[in-house]
């Protein structure tokens, strides 16, 4: 990086150049929102002044929305697609870009009330925050993984949405002229409002804006430390469910960036526009990754995930499988049997899985799983009885995913991602690809075949039995085919 040019007038110019710079071409443009991204970026990183970077940012959102104005009679090439997709998960997810809007403060918020008499309160001033927590910011952004978002797809949903103004509820702004010491009722009242809504947010199952206002919570807690052992007593009953919202989070996080992660995945069938891909850790870990376009409703796919007992029914392999605990309104922990072919044979797996809403964020809903058997602190936190004697050799499972995007009412694009261990020091290239075949063309058939008819099925029975959650998300899911018009 050549630090002259973000310490002149060297990099403004370029970006006013970039700015005024109207090329005729689709792909031109993209090119040149993509280098502008990039430079707002290192201005940021270099000079962690979003005051200075905040006009690059909302620079960059209108001119990508003037391109989505014009895109109603424009065709898009798949490559254009992917990179204003690109374009778009940067401006609206990436962390550094989050920070600097949450962060701004507006010339006209930062007054100062004249009437005040400066000799019987205090009154802090705060334009901007101090370097050394801007520093703190951008040290924790760069170590954490990057939100990303699924493909965009050229389907009916895209009409008329900006992709750039299509972002969760941001955090309140602080006051930038604050007493510097908050009244206790005040800020008791702050806290308890931020849980509260904290809580309704991942009620809904939206994780996003939960992992949100927690921040807000956690930095809110920070600025009255003098007042943290009455404000202790307010969060405590809360404890758990702020721990389950992190950790829930980060692994989402982990699950989303390994969809994108092509490296050493080998493609091994085209079906139906459904490709598989695989590859081995070492000859012993094995991961896969599927993703294609099926016709079946998204609320058909969610009820057959949501549902251990009728895994046996379409999942690869599965031979047994029930519910262990309802840990919230949308996370569970099962239990899973498989018979795999040999060398491996039986195995299973003690697991918790969770699905959220991101429907706002990116047109999707996650589901998500991974293995619990080793977390005995997890266990214990949610009053879970693992055996510690397996009933046959217990499998391992890093993280699955599974993230499906509503295209029309009756036809969703479905990503899966899975790494998982069976437990067997050398796995020949032989089975492996014939596990994957098997695994990639079963899930494919029994999918289509159980989601297209739920009628006189398990999955019709326990729709029956729990219509308090079903019916939430028949409530979710339509309203969200009726507002895309889909």
């Amino acid at each position: 990086m050549n630090d002259v040019k973000f310490c002149n007038n060297t990099f403004w110019e370029s970006f006013h150049e970039k700015m005024t710079f109207n090329p005729d071409s689709l792909s031109d443009k993209l090119s040149n929102l993509t280098q502008m991204i990039e430079d707002a970026t290192l201005d940021y990183k270099f000079n962690k002044d979003c005051q200075r970077t905040y006009p690059l940012v909302t620079q960059l959102e209108t001119s990508i929305n003037n391109i989505f104005d014009g895109l109603s009679n424009q065709p898009m090439s798949e490559k254009e697609v992917e990179e204003l997709t690109e374009i778009c998960r940067k401006i609206n997810e990436d962390n550094i870009f989050q920070l600097i809007r949450d962060s701004y403060i507006p010339e006209s918020s930062v007054k100062i009330e004249e009437k005040i008499d400066p000799n019987l309160i205090e009154i802090v001033v705060e334009p901007t925050k101090p370097k050394n927590q801007l520093n703190d910011d951008i040290h924790d952004i760069e170590n954490n993984n990057t939100l990303v978002t699924t493909e965009m797809t050229s389907s009916p949903r895209l009409k008329g949405t900006t992709f750039a103004s299509v972002q969760d509820a941001r955090l309140s702004e602080r006051p930038t002229a604050t007493i510097v010491e908050e009244k206790e009722e005040d800020v008791m009242g702050k806290v308890q409002q931020l849980l509260d809504n904290m809580k309704n947010e991942y009620s809904d199952v939206k994780i996003d804006k939960a992992y949100r206002i927690l921040q807000e919570i956690k930095a809110y807690i920070n600025e009255n430390s003098s007042q943290c052992t009455e404000i202790s007593k307010i969060t405590e009953p809360y404890k758990m469910l702020m721990q389950d919202i992190d950790d829930f989070h980060t692994f989402a996080f982990k699950v989303l960036n390994e969809m994108q992660d092509e490296k050493g995945y080998h493609l091994e069938k085209i079906k139906n526009h459904f490709t598989i891909k695989y590859k081995a850790d070492r000859g012993e870990k094995i991961s896969l990754k599927m993703e294609g376009t099926v016709d079946v409703s998204l609320f058909n796919i969610l009820a057959l995930v949501n549902e251990p007992e009728g895994f046996p029914k379409w999942m690869p392999f599965c031979t047994e499988g029930h519910p262990i605990k309802q840990l919230s309104r949308a996370s569970k922990a099962f239990y899973s049997k498989l018979f795999l072919p040999p060398p491996i044979c039986g195995r299973e797996w003690y697991m918790v899985g969770a699905g959220f809403d991101r429907l706002e964020a990116n047109g999707s809903i996650l589901v998500i799983a991974k293995d619990i058997h080793h977390d005995k602190d997890f266990q214990e936190k949610h009053g879970l009885d693992v055996p510690v004697k397996p009933k046959v050799t217990r499998m391992e499972m890093e993280y699955m995913g599974m993230e499906v995007i509503p295209i029309a009412r009756n036809k969703v694009r479905v990503k899966i991602v899975q790494k998982m261990d069976p437990k067997i020091k050398y796995l020949p290239t032989s089975v492996l690809n014939w596990m994957a075949k098997k695994t990639g063309q079963q899930l494919l058939e029994r999918l289509l075949k159980k989601a297209t008819h739920l009628k006189g099925s398990i999955w019709e029975k326990k729709i029956q039995e729990n219509r308090e959650f079903y019916g939430f998300l028949e409530k979710k899911v339509e309203f969200f085919l009726e507002s895309h018009g889909l």
